[in-house]
């Protein structure tokens, strides 16, 4: 339960766990033009799984996820072309995975999720820019995990997921479309 993402050039995969070890702290990028793997620089967090990842066109920013017995809050982003990571500040979300996150041209979104007990109905929106957080106003639509979102240009569009996030549960065939 690694993360990726694809900056143009290259795929950054970064954390992840096996039956061994926890959580990773570490990553990597593969470059498909020259065949070549690079070790990324030490990140600024510690190690952890089902995190989120998207990318800006310039960082990738990393958020979330379980490190064991508990769920995170805090994240790094990380810039490729210096090979530099910067933590992100304190956010208004507590600790969780399995969130549905966007990137919005300006913002990156994290609504829902599961802390392993139950799932969330609260959101919130970080802007690399400004380096500061937001909350997000109620969504339209009730808690879940597992469900899948894009952003449509001006919108985000969540769908599906499950009630019961850490067992069996009836799926959830409902969607909305949500301007935060």
């Amino acid at each position: 339960w690694h993360t990726a993402v694809w900056t143009g050039r290259e795929m950054i995969v970064w954390g992840g766990n096996d039956l061994v070890r926890p959580s990773f702290a570490d990553g990597a990028a593969y470059e498909p033009e020259t065949d070549r793997w690079r070790v990324l620089a030490a990140a600024p967090i510690g190690g952890r799984y089902r995190h989120h990842a998207i990318w800006t066109g310039e960082e990738m920013i990393l958020w979330g996820g379980d490190a064991g017995p508990s769920q995170l809050s805090d994240g790094a982003a990380y810039d490729p072309r210096a090979d530099e990571w910067r933590a992100l500040p304190p956010g208004p979300l507590s600790g969780r995975h399995w969130a549905a996150v966007v990137w919005t041209g300006r913002e990156m979104i994290v609504w829902s999720g599961y802390d392993n007990e139950r799932a969330f109905e609260d959101g919130a929106a970080y802007d690399p820019v400004a380096n500061t957080w937001r909350n997000l106003s109620s969504a339209p639509i009730s808690s879940r995990c597992h469900g899948a979102a894009v952003w449509a240009g001006g919108e985000m569009i969540l769908w599906g997921g499950t009630e019961a996030c850490g067992g069996l549960g009836h799926d959830r065939a409902g969607g909305a479309a949500f301007r935060p």
